[in-house]
């Protein structure tokens, strides 16, 4: 286990932030705070996504999830918490000194040895220290300590160690070291750090979903980084929804109207909004609105006949 694998937590600022939270929203803003953690200081700014990690409903994440949104922050189009954020890059920051660290004492303890070698080592008066050939072994000696001169010069390498950070965990080898070549050619063409974030993100919350994480089907993260574009994260224009049990709610209509005033009473904002095309209707019109729990919100009396469920 590293460093960034165990989230510190201050109780007595936690306790101080939240006395107004119920027991209920207290799990719900710890489960998040750990998700954020999990996935290198962020979550992507999706209610739904939010209700997972809170172990909720998407409807009683409306109903209770204002209070725990409120003590979050939303930084280009990601949930994050201030406190949580900063010290995630301490740790990392840690995890990178130390390192440090470990290949200077290592550098050390190669020079000192081969001094002492040398200091035993006995030269016949008529032959000169620079006429001796060198050894298989010295040759050795001499390119591990080149190594490690500069591994120990090596520059912090910050971004790579949060994307090694935010990477999901497999059963099995995972190495490090081609996946830091292969990150480091793909900034070298041209894709951003925050991009190649993105979607290791992304991929991170696609094994958590599927149950996957710390099983061998997880793949190595050099090889993720070999099949991964940036093209694999572009947003798609629509949702195509599949079988669902829930309703769909069309912008205009009465139920559409119930819910947008039970949002802004609420949460002092409209209902969501997508464009939703079914699978049966591919070459249709897109249709605007949202996929509710159910036909009404909560206390709102239907007055007309119950909408089909999404087929």
């Amino acid at each position: 286990m590293t460093a960034a694998d165990g989230m510190m937590l201050w109780t007595s600022d936690y306790l101080a932030d939240t006395q107004h939270l119920t027991t209920f929203q207290h799990g719900a803003y710890l489960l998040i705070l750990m998700a954020i953690w999990r996935n290198g200081g962020s979550l992507p700014a999706d209610e739904e996504r939010l209700a997972r990690s809170a172990r909720m409903t998407t409807g009683h994440w409306h109903r209770y999830g204002k209070p725990v949104l409120d003590l979050l922050q939303i930084e280009d189009g990601r949930i994050t918490q201030k406190r949580l954020k900063q010290e995630f890059s301490k740790t990392i920051c840690k995890i990178q000194k130390r390192s440090e660290a470990g290949r200077a004492g290592g550098l050390a303890k190669s020079l000192n040895d081969k001094q002492r070698a040398l200091a035993n080592a006995t030269i016949l008066p008529e032959q000169k220290a620079t006429d001796a050939p060198e050894t298989k072994t010295q040759t050795k000696n001499r390119k591990k300590d080149s190594r490690s001169v500069a591994d120990a010069t090596r520059p912090v390498d910050g971004p790579f160690e949060v994307f090694w950070a935010a990477y999901p965990k497999r059963k099995g080898p995972n190495p490090k070291k081609p996946a830091r070549a292969k990150y480091h050619k793909l900034v070298r063409d041209g894709i951003a750090p925050e991009q190649i974030m993105v979607g290791v993100r992304r991929h991170a919350d696609q094994m958590r979903e599927t149950g996957k994480v710390g099983t061998e089907y997880v793949p190595r993260s050099d090889t993720w980084l070999n099949q991964w574009s940036p093209e694999d994260d572009a947003p798609s224009p629509a949702v195509i929804v599949a079988k669902s049990t829930k309703f769909f709610v069309q912008l205009g209509t009465p139920q559409w109207t119930a819910w947008d005033s039970h949002f802004r009473a609420i949460n002092g904002v409209g209902a969501p909004q997508t464009d939703i095309r079914w699978p049966d209707q591919i070459n249709s019109p897109l249709r605007r609105g949202y996929l509710f729990d159910t036909e009404f919100p909560p206390a709102a009396e239907p007055e007309l006949p119950p909408l089909a469920r999404a087929a």
